[in-house]
């Protein structure tokens, strides 16, 4: 009786490292994929369609970290009373910060106060020529726009 419950804790013991194991390195994988950031530096009042009431569009720059030699796009949503989206075309990443501007066109005015930022990173990794992007990092925040 005692060596089959030796036995017990043995095999119980043994499930629980590989499982944890698993999850180490399932974690850690998904960790070194992840080398990503994005964070909001400014925003401003476009010159599109700028009249006295304001503009159809706003500027937003972020700073963004994505692994050198993938492809980056980033999504952008700004609300002010109404809300704008844009997006920007493939840029390099260069595996240090860099400064990449957005352009957000909506129908409505953006005018100087605060507006609403949303914005997702997505990167296409190195050598797959034209798999899909996927969401790599994102963020959000009230920024002042001028």
């Amino acid at each position: 009786m005692i060596g089959i419950r030796k036995l017990g804790i043995v095999i119980s013991a043994a499930a629980i490292g590989g499982a944890a194991l698993t999850g180490a390195l399932w974690a850690g994988t998904a960790h070194a994929q992840s080398n990503a950031s994005i964070s909001i530096t400014s925003a401003a009042l476009g010159t599109r369609f700028n009249n006295l009431l304001g503009s159809e569009e706003a500027v937003v720059t972020f700073s963004v970290t994505c692994p050198a030699n993938d492809l980056g796009i980033i999504d952008v949503t700004a609300s002010q009373g109404g809300t704008g989206t844009g997006h920007t075309n493939d840029f390099a990443c260069t595996g240090s910060a860099q400064s990449v501007s957005v352009g957000a066109s909506s129908t409505i005015y953006y005018a100087a106060g605060q507006v609403y930022v949303g914005a997702a990173l997505d990167i296409q990794p190195t050598g797959s020529s034209s798999g899909p992007y996927g969401m790599a990092a994102g963020t959000a925040g009230i920024v002042p726009i001028q």
